[in-house]
């Protein structure tokens, strides 16, 4: 049996961040799957009209944003235009900057938030936040099966 893929999609302007922790998350979503899943990233620097489209894909489990993005847009708007489309999915909304950050805060429900000083820690956060997608999913496609096999 082939693996699943989870697709994340994630913007931030300054890639080196992605490519630093991209690796070991991927190998993180095959470990704490059993090898039932692998990871696929959808990478963009900043959102236009497509990264709506991908945001609204059925198929992308999660989406992680950093608060500040090029062109003077940031991820808050981002998450309030996607919420105004109706698009429900875990988004965890990241920045270094602890203090801005706080201020959005009382903008949402339901959005992870994480301020950082260390990529790393960076990475443990979302690491936890895509094991509760997968459990979510294993959970649902476990009952579905069930159902299924009810029929």
């Amino acid at each position: 049996m082939h693996p699943k893929t989870f697709k994340l999609l994630w913007i931030d302007d300054e890639e080196e961040n992605i490519n630093i922790l991209k690796p070991a998350i991927e190998q993180w979503v095959i470990d704490c799957s059993g090898n039932t899943y692998k990871l696929e990233i959808l990478s963009k620097r900043t959102y236009d009209d497509t990264v709506f489209g991908i945001a609204n894909d059925p198929l992308v489990h999660m989406i992680i944003t950093d608060l500040n993005l090029l062109d003077g847009k940031n991820g808050a708007e981002f998450i309030s235009k996607i919420r105004e489309n109706e698009i429900y999915k875990d988004i965890l909304l990241y920045s270094s900057d602890s203090v801005a950050l706080a201020e959005k805060l009382k903008l949402f429900d339901g959005i992870h938030f994480y301020s950082f000083t260390d990529i790393f820690a960076l990475r443990d956060k979302i690491q936890n936040v895509v094991w509760q997608c997968l459990i979510r999913e294993q959970y649902v496609l476990a009952r579905h099966e069930k159902k299924e096999l009810e029929k």
